[in-house]
């Protein structure tokens, strides 16, 4: 049922984004994706972030097939906070895209526009969140998408209009916004963080059935029906679909492939061990099948 936007949570946030100074040493790794009888292996492994070895590199997107868009904090920086960088993977270069006394999380591109969005945690009491975005030319310091919606974890765009967003919320609550009409409307409890488009125009996404039993389902934006997938590996809700419909998921230093229709379960491709990578999370690709991933040691 649509309803006016207004979120009023009063549930202690858990979750937060706020403590700044509890996140991880993450680092980004690129490498391409080659095929095998259609089964996909790694090659030309790069080191993405050595100007921020010490630091937090998470959540990359790619905005075009050389550039990627990422969250960082500078380690030693103060104060301690998180920016979007921007890398172009082609020329090498480095830009530093915002820098303000809020934290901003998760870019993303707002299609259809000359944006990009990405979840801020505010410098007020109540460090409140909320989907903001940012001119692509620097002009301003970006608003709010949706002023009155706030608590907002993580999103993903499907369209110009619509967004989903991940309300954290005891139990964490989904919910589809539409920019044209200011309205939202639940979809779900217990979704996971990761949402990606999937070539058939549904959105695949994480719905986290019991404490252990993770599935990844392809949600219909129009009827709300979610249609299971794959069970994810244990522990782990993060992956990434790629242009032929198949699925990337990490545990820790090992990457999965599965195919739709075709894989039975889950099949590594990659131990990611001999390059220190111990734990792999967030992922990102492109179209030519260049892979982010985000990688602990």
């Amino acid at each position: 049922m649509t309803r006016v936007l207004s979120l009023c949570l009063t549930v202690f946030l858990s979750l937060s984004l706020r403590a700044q100074d509890e996140l991880p040493n993450t680092q980004l790794y690129l490498f391409q994706l080659d095929y095998d009888n259609g089964k996909p292996f790694l090659t030309k492994p790069v080191y993405l972030t050595d100007f921020n070895a010490e630091g937090y590199n998470n959540q990359p997107y790619f905005v075009s097939e050389n550039e990627l868009y990422f969250t960082a904090q500078l380690a030693g920086e103060e104060p301690a906070q998180t920016d979007i960088w921007s890398m172009d993977l082609a020329k090498g270069t480095l830009t530093r895209i915002t820098q303000t006394v809020e934290s901003e999380y998760s870019p993303r591109l707002m299609p259809g526009s000359f944006y990009f969005t990405a979840v801020r945690v505010e410098a007020d009491a109540e460090a409140t969140q909320r989907l903001w975005k940012f001119p692509l030319d620097h002009l301003d310091g970006g608003e709010p998408v949706f002023p009155t919606i706030r608590k907002v974890g993580y999103y993903a765009w499907i369209d110009r209009r619509r967004v989903l967003m991940f309300i954290v919320n005891e139990p964490p609550l989904l919910i589809l916004a539409n920019t044209d009409e200011y309205a939202w409307e639940r979809v779900t409890n217990n979704p996971g963080r990761c949402m990606q488009h999937r070539p058939d125009g549904k959105m695949l996404m994480v719905h986290k059935e019991t404490p252990s039993k993770w599935v990844i389902v392809a949600l219909d934006p129009e009827t709300h029906e979610m249609e299971p997938v794959v069970t994810c590996l244990p522990g782990s809700e993060d992956f990434v679909a790629l242009p032929n419909g198949a699925i990337l998921q990490g545990s820790g230093s090992k990457l999965y492939y599965y195919m739709p229709g075709q894989s039975t379960d889950w099949e590594e491709i990659a131990d990611l061990r001999e390059y220190d990578i111990l734990s792999i999370t967030r992922l990102a690709v492109n179209k030519k099948g260049q892979l982010v991933l985000v990688g602990k040691k």
